[in-house]
């Protein structure tokens, strides 16, 4: 298995590449949507009109390269996973594969929220049904990342929780230090002298 430090020589350049690729094809279907939605159709008789073939022929070419991304933020994913759990210990025996699913729920959920005001927002583009495409879209993306993150957090959770009772338990024994000690350097009490009968 590579390393974390391969994997970011290998792989880091070609997601912001990738990425550089997905706004720049957003930033240019937004320049063209207004002429490209006034060419008229491309089968006469027909509603398929040849913005509406160059709308979606730019989303499939943003998918591929958000796919590429994807499959890129995963690799390394994994490699943090792997290099948490070898010098932190963050998992116990056994729970190690749902820490690596939780690390990989997290890239693709924030991912999917830098991918959220582009996807939807090219889908817009498209003539007659655009806007309820991306509202769909947006609000699935929205629901995606979110239920992600929730999967994901439900592990970091219990892996923290574990943290900070060792936490509690140091401080706790520290304080019961402190308490002993001074409860051991109060001064103790004289007994009072006896009176004398007689006196």
């Amino acid at each position: 298995m590579q390393k974390l430090s391969e994997k970011l020589r290998k792989r880091l350049p070609r997601i912001m590449l990738n990425l550089a690729v997905i706004f720049s094809i957003w930033f240019i279907a937004t320049l063209i949507s207004p002429a490209v939605q006034s060419l008229g159709a491309v089968i006469p008789g027909s509603q398929i009109s040849a913005g509406f073939i160059i709308i979606i022929s730019m989303i499939i070419v943003m998918g591929y390269f958000a796919i590429s991304v994807s499959k890129d933020l995963l690799s390394i994913a994994e490699g943090i996973s792997e290099l948490l759990l070898t010098s932190t210990r963050l998992a116990r025996e056994g729970e190690e594969a749902n820490f690596r699913k939780a690390i990989k729920q997290v890239v693709i959920a924030v991912f999917l929220i830098i991918l959220t005001p582009i996807i939807p927002g090219t889908f817009a583009l498209i003539p007659v049904v655009g806007s309820t495409l991306a509202t769909v879209i947006f609000f699935v993306f929205l629901a995606f990342s979110l239920s992600l993150f929730w999967d994901s957090g439900k592990v970091f959770y219990k892996t923290l929780s574990r943290y900070t009772e060792k936490i509690a338990d140091v401080v706790a024994g520290e304080a019961e230090k402190i308490e002993a000690k001074a409860e051991r350097a109060k001064p103790k009490a004289k007994p009072k002298p006896k009176r004398k009968k007689g006196k």
